[in-house]
This record gives C-alpha cells, sequence and structure tokens, in this order.
C-alpha cells in the first residue's frame, strides 16, 4: 500500500478530531490509518516544538515601524505586539509562550 502524504492542514483535522472524541493516540492512528510515532511528531509541530522538543520560532520578512506583529498559537492564542516593539526581544516571548 503507498503511503499517503498528508498536509499540516489534515494534520490539525487528525488532531482536533482525537480531542473531541476523546480518542487514545493509539485508537486515532487506527482510525485515520496513520502512524502512532507520526501522530505524536506531528502534534509536535503544530505546537511549535522541533523533534528534540525545542521551540521553534518562524520569523518572515521585516516588520516596520507602523505594522503589528501578530503571533498565532496553535491552541488560538492570539498576541499582537504593538508597532516599534523592540524586535530583539521576541526570544524573550518565545521563551514564554514555549512554557504554556
Amino acid at each position: 500500500m503507498k503511503r499517503q502524504r498528508r498536509t499540516s492542514g489534515e494534520w490539525q483535522e487528525i488532531l482536533a478530531a482525537k480531542a473531541t472524541r476523546g480518542l487514545t493516540d493509539k485508537a486515532t492512528a487506527a482510525a485515520f490509518g496513520v502512524s502512532v510515532a507520526s501522530l505524536a511528531n506531528w502534534r509536535r509541530r503544530l505546537a511549535g516544538k522541533d523533534s528534540t522538543g525545542e521551540n521553534i520560532v518562524e520569523v518572515t520578512g521585516l516588520l516596520a515601524p507602523t505594522e503589528v506583529l501578530r503571533i498565532q498559537l496553535p491552541n488560538g492564542i492570539r498576541i499582537d505586539l504593538p508597532p516599534g516593539w523592540p524586535l530583539e526581544h521576541l526570544g524573550r516571548v518565545a521563551k514564554v509562550l514555549g512554557a504554556l
């Protein structure tokens, strides 16, 4: 059987269904035809952590002094940093968010 490659959005749906239905990892994996290891790996990835458990923070582009920096977490929490906020403090924000 050929292995199906799923998108990030599809993994989010699988994990949301797991939470909604109250399924174990093993039951979810069986229901969606995925491995327990892949399920755990995608849970970490979507939570903003790499396979070592370290937090991943991806910042792309440059922030103009008049732009709001919006950080959207996988759990739905949104943080807006005001224009002119010093980006050098982003590491501190990431550390705090990683502790949530």
